[in-house]
């Protein structure tokens, strides 16, 4: 690496390097020699230790691969066949209309809704305790769409999987990581650990900024964090990981390495990016590997650039300079004679002046909004806060699902940039395509609906209870088995509504009012990844 290349590194990460807050560690390595390697900003505030390279971090979702690598091994064994039903290893499970395999519980396609969304909807930030995510599994009533029907990511799926794995295996799954991965791979400072809330030896203290400036300790509300995102490690210990996966491989054959890179098709017959764990896309013409992770606190990026041989390893543990933007950034100022055409712009807010309002499919049960984000569009999803991450394809306003794991979501751009509010969409989401309509209702009309609500529920799905008292403004209040979630409820249509996090504050998720003779008899809530949980009238 040339000098000004490294002083361009260094001009990245120099404003993040501060000896009060979070930072984190990068390594980059090209052609087989590390070029890169530096630690920045604090491992613990409070205790007044900084970063360096060798600090134990955190992977969040980066730890999928490893699972999915797990199951792979057991496949070549003969212990696991990742095209049969999962029930076969963890009987009971729902069937909607079947059982997904343990290969579709590793794309995505499995179908089922997503633990982590419902544990949030029904016990607020509460901690939750160790078995509960299975038994959540298991009572479920409804799934987001049939197995193979679509593609939304599912922390659940790779949930279950941890079971099917431990399992096939007769060993704990954190054990079978440590004795046929890590160790093999020397991969010391590296452990799957369930819960933040253990001590954990070198571990670099997770950081959440707080709204006067300062810093809160992060932790997940759980105590089982598995192969959804439980580990921890070094850039060092993932760059001896990035060396099996480009071969040559010991531990799987190639075939089981080609399988890990090797995505489904979406329903519309495209193929999607995300295959066993792993991203494998384009970025601005140039082919990368790669998957995010994100905790409480703190976020990773393990990127591999096959052509080029360049490995790109960022941890962090809540500083101010996030990984994947970052690792893009790196791969760029490395590679500027490879670099193809910059990505389509953001669409702007002012481009689509009467883009605003919520849109409903019926097909999917999908909601989207739209409200401006600075002076870029923001897109809200199912009742999700809006993210200013479409960009402006010429024909069509896109959403990849490797910026927000939901996706790819493709919205075709005719009649929204006049003056007049359309009244329909043309859209599609992760290759299912479908019109969504415009929610309307006046002040009556939202005023009758919450009146109409009014009352307690009770949902098998969540566990939980909830009441709905009509006002101003409208309230929701779900307790759970641990926690309580509040809300504040806005009428959409005599159909739909918003549950926001306080009056005037962000979308948190949708409601979807059913009735029996004309009368409410209950709803469904619904969340980005957790679709339809079922509440029925319990007064």
């Amino acid at each position: 690496m040339s000098a000004d290349a490294g002083a361009l590194l260094d001009a990245l990460v120099d404003p993040a390097d501060s000896t009060s807050a979070p930072g984190g560690v990068i390594a980059v390595r090209q052609r087989g020699t590390v070029i890169y390697r530096r630690g920045f900003g604090m491992a613990s505030i409070e205790h007044a230790v900084a970063n360096t390279p060798a600090t134990r971090m955190r992977i969040g979702s980066s730890s999928k691969q490893f699972t999915c690598f797990a199951a792979l091994l057991l496949a070549e064994e003969g212990k696991l066949d990742l095209d049969a039903p999962v029930d076969r290893w963890v009987p009971d499970l729902p069937g909607f209309p079947t059982v997904p395999t343990a290969r579709q519980l590793m794309n995505h396609t499995g179908g089922y809704r997503d633990h982590l969304d419902g544990a949030g909807l029904a016990n607020g930030g509460a901690l939750i305790p160790d078995g509960w995510a299975m038994k959540m599994i298991a009572r479920q009533t409804g799934a987001n769409f049939a197995p193979g029907n679509g593609q939304t990511y599912c922390n659940a799926g790779y949930h279950l999987l941890s079971a099917v794995i431990e399992r096939a295996a007769g060993e704990r799954f954190e054990d079978f990581l440590d004795r046929r991965i890590f160790k093999p791979l020397g991969m010391l400072a590296t452990a799957s650990a369930p819960s933040d809330y253990a001590i954990t030896p070198d571990l670099a203290t997770l950081h959440v900024p707080t709204p006067t400036g300062g810093w809160r300790r992060g932790l997940f509300p759980t105590e089982e964090i598995r192969g959804e995102g439980a580990m921890i490690s070094t850039v060092d210990d993932m760059l001896r990981w990035l060396d099996e996966l480009k071969g040559p491989h010991r531990l799987a054959s190639p075939e089981g390495w080609r399988a890990m890179t090797d995505a489904p098709l979406l329903p519309d017959g495209t193929r999607s990016i995300y295959a066993l764990g792993l991203h494998r896309h384009h970025h601005r013409g140039i082919e990368v590997i790669h998957h995010a992770g994100g905790v409480i606190g703190g976020a990773a990026q393990l990127m591999h650039v096959p052509v080029h041989d360049l490995d790109i390893v960022m941890l962090s543990n809540g500083g101010r300079l996030p990984p994947l933007p970052t690792t893009w950034r790196i791969l760029e100022t490395l590679l500027p004679d490879a670099i193809g055409a910059p990505l389509p712009p953001l669409a702007a807010a002012g481009d689509f002046p009467a883009l605003d309002g919520q849109f409903y499919g019926g097909a999917s049960g999908t909601l989207v909004g739209f409200g401006a984000v600075g002076e870029t569009l923001g897109l809200s999803v199912v009742g999700s806060p809006p993210f200013p991450i479409m960009r402006d394809h010429g024909a069509a306003l896109v959403v990849g699902f490797e910026e927000s794991a939901l996706g790819p979501i493709i919205i075709d751009k005719a009649g929204l940039s006049g003056s007049t509010p359309p009244e329909t969409l043309a859209f599609s989401e992760s290759g299912r395509r479908e019109t969504l309509r415009r929610l309307a209702i006046d002040d009556a009309g939202a005023k009758r609906l919450l009146e109409a609500l009014d009352g307690r529920y009770a949902s098998a799905d969540l566990a939980a209870r909830a009441t709905l008292v009509p006002g101003d403004p409208a309230t929701i209040a779900v307790r759970g088995e641990f926690g309580l979630t509040t809300g504040v409820l806005q009428a959409l249509s005599e159909e739909f509504l918003l549950v926001c996090e306080e009056a005037g504050g962000a979308p948190s998720a949708m409601i979807r009012v059913e009735r029996a003779g004309g009368a409410i008899n209950g709803f469904r809530v619904s969340s980005p990844r957790g679709r339809g949980f079922l509440f029925t009238r319990a007064d």
